[in-house]
């Protein structure tokens, strides 16, 4: 049944109307960011300021060290390390771990599987005061090392499972199927 262009409209524009309500916290941190201090203590508020100034970011750009601004270019910085080296070790771990799920047979296969996977489904509150155990015992609380390793655990489950799941879709080469015909006609080749 072809879908009324009233119906589509409606659905375009429901979407429109959601990404806005999602997207104005976002618009309002871009204009208080390009606002001036008088501008957004001003009653009533204005939603659109009357001059912008990229001040801000040149001080957080050029401030010397010690300064508020300082600080936040270094937790800049910091996150910035953090994220990218987090996402660069799950992902590769999360994808070879994958590949090997879907693709190999071995021993207490899908025990292990399970194990990862049963540990994203814990609360990641549940997991604090072990993990800050382990990271004083390992004199690794307050370093960027602690904090990756903290990250993987949380996400190289949600990769594995995720990927696991895109490698199943992936069709097996016939010819490489154990017990398919052009396996045994090649093994018959072989001999």
């Amino acid at each position: 049944m072809p879908e009324s262009r009233r119906y589509r409209i409606f659905i375009h524009s429901a979407a429109v109307f959601v990404s806005l309500i999602f997207l104005a916290p976002f618009a309002w941190l871009l204009f208080a960011s390009l606002s001036s201090q008088a501008d957004l203590l001003k009653v009533p508020l204005s939603w659109i300021p009357s001059h912008l100034s990229f001040s801000r970011y040149s001080q957080i750009f050029n401030s010397p060290g010690g300064t508020i601004f300082a600080n936040f270019r270094a937790s800049l910085l910091n996150s910035l390390i953090i994220a990218s080296a987090t996402v660069a070790i799950s992902i590769t771990v999360g994808v070879f771990g994958a590949y090997a799920f879907a693709r190999l047979r071995f021993r207490g296969q899908r025990a292990s599987l399970l194990l990862f996977l049963s540990t994203y489904m814990v609360p990641p509150i549940a997991l604090v005061i072990p993990l800050y155990l382990i990271m004083v015992r390992l004199h690794l609380l307050n370093t960027r090392i602690g904090l990756i390793i903290v990250y993987c655990t949380f996400a190289t489950p949600f990769v594995l499972w995720i990927m696991g799941n895109y490698f199943q879709t992936i069709p097996r080469d016939p010819r490489t199927r154990p017990g398919s015909m052009a396996a045994r006609g090649s093994e018959r080749c072989s001999e």
